[in-house]
């Protein structure tokens, strides 16, 4: 059975990852599920500990927020430049340009969007894979006796009692894998935002009567 407290950390995230943006998405990125019952507990420990890295994850997340930020600082500074400029405008060609203008910034609210949406999903992933990594303990080699005699006498006693629980284990690892990783982290992947189309408004802003 997977872990109570790493199943509801997860189900805690998927809560959140549910209430991420909505709009367009690109196409599932994972549609193909990993199936995790011919797994041993070895190979999980060496998923877990390896590819799914929780450091980097954040990493990614943080570039994101970062390209977030930009974006909204480079619109601004735009958006505050042109609104001086077009305030000297008139007639047609002011009101096309205006309305190209608006279109673009839009675009870039919306760009904006997308990156803080992907930084929010990324962060997220970082904590279900630190959750899934503390939920996973390591595989414990069955370890004989000092004195070889005893172990004769003993171990094979000792031998079946390690391997019982080694395999309730391996069976546990898995669970929290079918259970806990495959429905958190390949899911997220099924909603990504997309980013906006650029206006068409923007290739038809020289258009109109008027000049300044």
């Amino acid at each position: 059975m997977a872990d109570s407290a790493a199943k509801a950390t997860a189900a805690h995230i998927r809560q959140e990852l549910a209430g991420l943006r909505t709009g367009a998405t690109d196409p599932a990125y994972a549609p193909d599920r990993e199936l995790f019952g011919s797994f041993t507990h070895q190979e999980i420990w060496e998923l877990v500990r390896e590819p799914l890295n929780p450091a980097a994850l954040g990493q990614v997340a943080a570039a994101w927020q970062a390209n977030a930020s930009a974006l909204a600082e480079a619109f601004q500074a735009f958006s505050d430049a042109v609104n001086r400029e077009f305030a000297r405008w008139s007639g047609h060609t002011a009101d096309a340009a205006l309305r190209a203008t608006r279109e673009f910034v839009r675009t870039g609210i919306d760009a904006q969007e997308v990156c803080r949406a992907v930084a929010r999903l990324m962060e997220l992933n970082s904590d279900a894979a630190q959750t899934i990594r503390d939920a996973i303990a390591p595989p414990e080699p069955y370890r004989p006796l000092d004195d070889p005699a005893a172990e004769v006498v003993y171990g094979g006693k000792r031998r079946m009692a390690h391997d019982s629980a080694a395999a309730d284990l391996e069976a546990d690892v898995r669970d929290t894998m079918t259970y806990v990783y495959t429905p958190t982290m390949p899911a997220s992947g099924d909603r990504v935002p997309r980013f906006p189309a650029p206006p068409d408004g923007a290739r038809r802003a020289g258009d109109g009567g008027a000049a300044r």
